[in-house]
């Protein structure tokens, strides 16, 4: 079992667009009571177009993780992203991590979470924030085993739709 991290590029837009759309729909789909919704949202965020002009965009950080060269999982940092929750100026966001279900126990998310501290301490930041879905224990106990902790709640509206997260962060 051979396991890659490393920055994604913009010519790894396809493949990251897909690993989005397959990662989402296994961790949120469940919540949907319209598909439709969920497509919309995909058009809107996975684009190829819309996850282009993320990757051009120096405040973003993407990485793709890899098992024995197939893509499994990605995670983005935004560098550069206050929250009302924390009183610094340097902050950063962990506003995605994912591994598809078939892969999830293999390590690849703690590869991705130790990427995602070396940018952290590489640009100074003093925190690290993120939200996750108030009813996935599964995620709040990763994060937790990382040094994170509960912050406040804030309602995340897709299309008709409100979700609850908590807001989670880390000092560096």
């Amino acid at each position: 079992m051979n396991i890659l991290v490393r920055k994604a590029t913009v010519k790894d837009v396809i493949p990251l667009a897909l690993l989005a759309r397959v990662t989402f729909r296994e961790a949120f789909g469940h919540l949907f009571h319209n598909n439709e919704n969920l497509i919309s949202y995909f058009a809107k965020s996975f684009s190829i177009e819309a996850l282009t002009k993320k990757l051009n965009d120096d405040n973003n950080v993407y990485w793709l993780a890899f098992l024995d060269n197939l893509p499994v999982g990605y995670a983005k940092l935004i560098k550069n992203s206050p929250s009302k929750f924390i009183e610094d100026e340097k902050v950063s966001e962990l506003q995605r991590i994912y591994v598809l279900n078939d892969f999830l126990n293999r390590k690849i998310g703690h590869l991705l979470q130790n990427e995602i501290f070396e940018e952290v301490k590489r640009i100074e930041s003093n925190y690290l924030w993120l939200s996750v879905y108030v009813d996935n224990p599964k995620a709040i106990r990763f994060y937790e085993r990382y040094g994170y902790h509960k912050l406040g709640t804030h309602i995340f509206g897709i299309l008709n739709q409100n979700f609850e997260f908590s807001v989670m962060s880390k000092a560096f």
